[in-house]
Formats: structure tokens, sequence, C-alpha cells
């Protein structure tokens, strides 16, 4: 391939990746999709929840005591297990001005400052989460509502999702500084496109 004056610097090919990088990439991408596909299931049972509730209400005027309870949990499942796979696919808002004015090698190095401020800030909320988690089990902390759910429960996969988000955050730190795309692809690669 030859080399040209063009301003963007070119991805490097996933081949000539250490075998440990791509090892890597593929296991964190993986816990990232099965993180988004759990937020996926969340979301689901959020629907099914409130749609049976307002049923229940119509038809027998009765309410699940449960389902707004269980829905709020599963919307925290939700924000949270998405974050990582958000990350990896280049779906988190982000303003690129810095980037656009400044030329490919400073610009590269701005979105890896950034990229390794966001990290230090996922691992700082994935440990707050997690901490937040095991006090809940640790003391038995309840809710206060109806069934008095144990919270370490939907904690657990709110702090799951939140360190799949800061394993992601950290990878991408890796794989800008590494001058590899930092977004996956739409084609399936694993270390690949994007606009990183």
């Amino acid at each position: 391939m030859a080399s040209s004056s063009a301003k963007a610097e070119p991805p490097t090919p996933a081949s000539r990746q250490s075998p440990a990088l791509t090892a890597l990439v593929r296991a964190v991408d993986a816990l990232a999709m099965g993180l988004a596909a759990m937020a996926g299931v969340a979301l689901a049972a959020v629907a099914l929840l409130i749609a049976g509730e307002m049923a229940a209400r119509a038809v027998f005027a009765y309410s699940f005591s449960f389902a707004w309870e269980f829905s709020a949990y599963a919307v925290g499942i939700a924000i949270f297990g998405g974050l990582g796979w958000t990350l990896r696919t280049g779906g988190h808002i982000r303003v690129a001005l810095l980037g656009s004015i400044l030329p490919p090698g400073p610009a590269r190095w701005a979105e890896a400052l950034a990229a390794l401020v966001g990290a230090a800030l996922a691992i700082l909320l994935a440990a707050a989460l997690v901490t937040l988690c095991l006090a809940s089990w640790r003391d038995g902390t309840r809710s206060f509502l109806g069934l008095e759910t144990p919270l370490y429960l939907p904690q657990f996969f709110m702090a799951l999702g939140a360190v799949g988000f800061a394993l992601q955050a950290a990878l991408r730190v890796v794989l800008l500084a590494s001058g590899h795309p930092a977004e996956r692809a739409g084609n399936g690669d694993t270390i690949a496109g994007g606009h990183a």
C-alpha cells in the first residue's frame, strides 16, 4: 500500500497487532457485548413490567406492588450494562472541536488524554458501585418498598456494568496510545475502523 500525504493517519491493521492485545480486545469486547445483551433484557423487562402494571390497573383495578421498584432497578442495570459497548462502538456523545482544529498527531494525543481522564473517572465509578454493592451485601441492606429486595442484587448488576465500562475505557486508552483505532467497525472486526 503506497503512503499518501493525506491528513489522517492510516489505521494499523489487526494483523500487525500483538496477539496479547488482540486477545485483550476480544475479551473486553465479549464482556461488553454480554453486558449490552443484559441491558437489552433489562429494558425489555421494564417494558413488560410497566405494560403489565397498566393492563392490570385498567382491567382488574389491581396494581403490582413490585412493578415500579423492579423497573427502577432494571433501568439502572440497562444504563450501566450498555455503557461499555456504547463506548466501544462510538455511540457516546462527544465534542470533537479540538480534534478538528489540531493536526492528526496532536489530535490523537489529545483524544488519548481525554480517554485517560475518562478511564480514571470510569474506574472511580466502578470502584464506588462495587463498594456500595459489597456494603449492601455485608449489612443486609434491603429496599424500604413492599418486597424488601436485598439491594445488593440489583447493585451487583449495575456494578458489573460499571466494571465493564471501566475496562472498555482503559482499553480505549491502550488502543489510542498504541496507534490503533479505539472504536469498533461495523463489520465485526475486533480492532478496526471507527473515527478514533
